[in-house]
């Protein structure tokens, strides 16, 4: 006779960790667009020094290096979080929320990665005419 498991039942995740998560999120983002507005104002020069370093190291234009190492960089520590994340549930089963457990950081920080590489990927470009598959996001 196979005896039934329990399982806990997967419920919803506690309001301080959802909010948590998501002031980290909107800080974090705050910050990328502040860096972004500095950059396309000429304010700052940080990401273009970081990506013609990058650039020089690869071979490719600063707009191109910065967001693509950026974005893979990222992709990999995702990956790293989610395959952290599968076998702590194998092993340990569900858990509470979105900060419940170490890999989920690795997570949440890979995405946002991903997300800032291709804000970056947008923004950088400064003085490049557009080529043929440019779109155009402002009048102007």
């Amino acid at each position: 006779m196979l005896l039934a498991a329990e399982t806990r039942p997967a419920g919803g995740a506690a309001l301080g960790e959802v909010a948590l998560a998501t002031g980290i999120g909107a800080a974090l983002t705050a910050a990328l667009l502040g860096l972004v507005w500095a950059h396309r104002t000429r304010r700052s020069t940080v990401l273009t020094t970081v990506g013609n370093k990058l650039g020089s190291a690869t071979g490719v234009p600063a707009w191109v290096a910065l967001p693509t190492i950026l974005t893979t960089v990222s992709l990999l520590v995702a990956l790293l979080g989610m395959l952290w994340d599968i076998a702590l549930h194998i092993g340990v089963g569900r858990d509470e929320g979105p900060l419940a457990n170490p890999a989920h950081f690795l997570i949440l920080f890979g995405l946002f990665g991903v997300f800032a590489g291709g804000i970056l990927a947008c923004a950088m470009p400064l003085d490049e005419k557009p080529g043929p598959a440019a779109v155009r996001f402002v009048r102007g």
